[in-house]
């Protein structure tokens, strides 16, 4: 079992700071973060940690000011490109891992300073969801993926084992079937589908109409679809709370996790997908990391932040707080396993991250919403008929618009 290993700043970078020592730098060194709204109060808790061991390690040096500034992970590096010019972006911004490639193209952050201390304690899907052309660009946070969460009170875990079985409680999921949703959430379906190769970074390696994924889609659309309430997990959380058309669950990753906890507490129950033909779904995951601007004015100690604030001992604290999977291995360190084990809610994520595809991180991902959201919609829209060879007609244009 691997021990927590926290790596601060190199001697070699000490210079660095000490110039900044007794009045000698140019005024306050202000770190500003952006962070999601909902974890602001959390990783206060971090920071506040990282300075007062920066006050021990570095007594001569000027102390940062850490400032937190709302914004969601999902759209942090859009917004980077709007106002980091300017000097009005973060130093570290909290971001989803397959903005990372974007903005790396539009050389908006740099690349990971501590980028051997990811290595040993980071796993190999969250390294390789934070790396371009061979480069660690992130620090990982957390790991995500889809699993649904449902009220224990109306149905229980066996009624989620497969989709046979849930369709003959004659209860109804809620899942975002269409529009710009469609795509993420019903990959699930595509089981033996290849998505630019093994380590998802092999533009040439696509192949998504394969035989079994073609056989889940018509199993699906054509059996089960009376089954699911297309809405988004947001929508769901209140189908769910008030029984509206028979919604007892939903189909999210752990974004939504709180809310579903607030409205249902105790009644909340989590499973893995249900299988499809026997065959267990494969969704999508997700990293969830930290990245550092090319237009930090305080890089270096920017880039010690976002090393410490996602250590083994910020992971545990995030898991704690709030139910957040590790991306590091589920044994680094006696704490996290503990509490992994003794979670209910973590070993299921833990489950479907085993069973999950990391999202692609290559720049070509961009080319795949478009067509597998129109598929995605073409297939909700025609379910009950549709026919083995509607469906490899369909994926295999998606197939060919992503090669070009």
């Amino acid at each position: 079992m691997k021990k927590s290993k926290l790596i601060f700043l190199p001697l070699l970078l000490l210079g660095i700071l000490s110039s900044c020592s007794n009045g000698e730098g140019n005024g306050s060194i202000n770190i500003v973060i952006w962070e999601d709204e909902s974890n602001v109060e959390m990783v206060k808790v971090l920071t506040d940690e990282y300075i007062t061991h920066y006050k021990k390690t570095y007594p001569d040096a000027k102390v940062p000011n850490i400032i937190f500034e709302n914004q969601t992970e999902k759209s942090a590096i859009e917004k980077m490109a709007t106002v980091s010019a300017t000097g009005n972006g973060p130093d570290i911004a909290a971001v989803t891992h397959d903005t990372i490639v974007s903005g790396v193209a539009d050389k908006l952050i740099a690349p990971a300073l501590f980028d051997q201390a990811l290595l040993y304690r980071m796993s190999e899907d969250a390294i390789n969801a934070v790396t371009v052309d061979e480069t660690i660009y992130g620090y990982p946070i957390t790991a995500e993926s889809v699993t649904v969460l449902y009220d224990k009170t109306k149905i229980n875990a066996s009624d989620l084992v497969s989709f046979e079985a849930f369709k003959a409680t004659g209860k109804n999921l809620a899942c975002m079937m269409t529009d710009d949703d469609g795509g993420h959430y019903t990959w699930s379906l595509y089981t033996d589908s290849v998505l630019f190769g093994a380590k998802g970074n092999d533009k040439n390696s696509i192949n998504i109409g394969t035989p079994q994924s073609v056989s889940n889609v018509v199993e699906f659309y054509n059996k089960f679809t009376d089954s699911v309430n297309s809405n988004s997990p947001e929508m769901g959380v209140s189908l769910v709370v008030n029984g509206t058309d028979n919604v007892v669950g939903l189909v999210s990753s752990p974004f939504i996790l709180s809310s579903m906890k607030n409205a249902l507490g105790d009644k909340l129950g989590i499973a893995k997908l249900p299988t499809i033909n026997g065959v267990e779904m494969r969704p999508f995951s997700g990293y969830k990391s930290y990245v550092v601007s090319r237009y930090s004015k305080n890089g270096v100690i920017a880039q010690d932040i976002a090393n410490y604030i996602t250590s083994y001992d910020a992971q545990a604290w995030r898991l704690h707080s709030a139910g957040y999977l590790p991306a590091c291995p589920l044994d680094a360190t006696e704490d996290i396993s503990e509490m992994v084990d003794s979670s209910p809610e973590a070993l299921v994520f833990a489950e479907s991250l085993s069973l999950s595809m990391v999202m692609p991180s290559i720049s070509q991902m961009a080319n795949f919403w478009r067509p597998m959201n129109n598929a995605a919609s073409y297939f909700w829209n025609n379910k009950g008929t549709l026919t083995s060879n509607d469906v490899k007609i369909k994926l295999d244009e998606v197939t060919q618009t992503l090669k070009g």
